[in-house]
């Protein structure tokens, strides 16, 4: 009975707050946004936090670590010269050895071929020319996919989103926006689960509210993330209701362009490219204490 009772109350609960989801919905017009990112094409700078892992994790090994081939074959090399300078006999190995490069000779030859390399620029020429619709810019940054489109007469910048139909998922209305981007085109689209990432509530002025006839006072987008496999977008293939014109941003040019309140919802949800001093510096002291940690276990075993 105890456990009936139980249910009875849950199912009552449930059906309180799905009566007022349908009734929060019924107010507002609801959208889903698709937050499409392109990831680093290639390896980005080391931030602050990363650099000084590399520090104390390299410091670390090299005074754990035992002494690698070439490190050993550089010593052997140093003991053969202190035997030559003394005019001790060598034997038949190590006689051969010592005709053969020395680990300092070795490493000038390297030097030389790292010297005369040439490292390409990671600065393209699209990056050069301001061309912000094309892929090939900004190789080592994550760049968002942002759209034009007209809303009430008037061109916003904003990611592509469109309205959400009665009796479909909210994944199903992100489909839609992936199949119009991808229509008769080679893009390639992996989005991310089926929940959103952020949601963004906004009513209507009272100008826009008594212009539209179904009484909303306001909408809600949903954000879903998603990758780009491969390809680029096309507006000469898309829907004109979707966008009229596109480009690829790094988080600075999105940060510039897009509303503040659309840009604060979405940031949260995209790769951080810049830390804050506060959070340096707590990593970083988390990062020397575990270190201190494991040189007190080692002492300690």
């Amino acid at each position: 009975m105890v456990i009936l009772r139980s249910l009875a109350k849950f199912e009552l609960k449930i059906g309180k707050r799905m009566q007022n989801a349908r009734y929060f919905c019924a107010k507002h017009d609801i959208f889903a946004s698709i937050v499409l990112q392109r990831h680093p094409l290639i390896a980005p700078p080391m931030n602050v936090i990363e650099k000084t892992l590399s520090r104390v994790t390299f410091n670390y090994e090299t005074a754990k670590s035992l002494y690698s081939d070439h490190e050993l074959r550089h010593i052997r090399d140093l003991e053969r010269a202190k035997m030559i300078a003394s005019k001790k006999m060598l034997d038949e190995t190590e006689m051969e050895a010592s005709s053969q490069e020395t680990a300092l000779e070795l490493e000038d030859k390297w030097s030389k071929e790292f010297e005369q390399f040439n490292f390409a620029s990671s600065i393209t020429a699209d990056d050069q020319n301001g061309d912000k619709r094309s892929l090939n810019r900004c190789l080592d940054k994550n760049l968002l996919l942002v759209c034009k489109f007209k809303l009430c007469n008037n061109e916003l910048w904003g990611l592509p989103r469109t309205k959400h139909r009665e009796g479909e998922t909210l994944r199903q209305t992100i489909d839609r926006i992936v199949s119009s981007l991808s229509k008769d085109s080679d893009l390639e689209v992996k989005v991310l689960g089926n929940a959103p990432c952020a949601v963004l509530k906004k009513n209507y002025s009272k100008k826009v509210q008594s212009q539209i006839e179904s009484g909303k006072i306001g909408y809600k987008v949903f954000f879903f993330k998603a990758d780009l496999i491969k390809g680029n977008v096309d507006t000469n293939k898309c829907d004109k209701d979707l966008m009229t014109d596109f480009a690829w941003l790094n988080r600075n040019e999105c940060q510039h362009l897009l509303p503040r309140e659309y840009w604060n919802t979405i940031s949260n949800s995209l790769f951080m490219e810049a830390l804050d001093p506060i959070t340096v510096e707590r990593v970083i002291n988390k990062l020397k204490r575990k270190f201190i940690e494991n040189d007190e276990m080692a002492v300690r075993n």
